[in-house]
């Protein structure tokens, strides 16, 4: 009996390891490298492999030149926003 449960356990052990969906995404990560630029359409889209907060996983993200400048124009308006408020980083006690 204690074969057959060791046996069974064995197997499961196997199995889930054979499957744990790491090499699908690392697969998916070296297809597109740290940044790559991709044609769709007349507009040209810039792909980067960014790291998900709380996880091991990365995730491809792809945006158009535009967006990312909207969206560093953005960034800084907020960063200078808080500057100017006053706010400060919060200390260790």
């Amino acid at each position: 009996m204690k074969k057959y449960l060791l046996t069974i356990f064995a197997a499961l052990l196997i199995a889930g390891c054979a499957s744990n969906g790491e090499s699908e995404v690392q697969a998916s990560a070296e297809e597109v490298g740290t940044a790559e630029e991709v044609m769709a359409g007349e507009k040209k889209y810039f792909c980067s492999s960014e790291h998900v907060v709380g996880t091991n996983f990365k995730r491809r993200r792809c945006r158009t030149k535009a967006q990312i400048e909207e969206e560093r124009e953005v960034a800084q308006k907020e960063l200078s926003s808080m500057q100017r408020s006053g706010m400060t980083a919060p200390v260790d006690n």
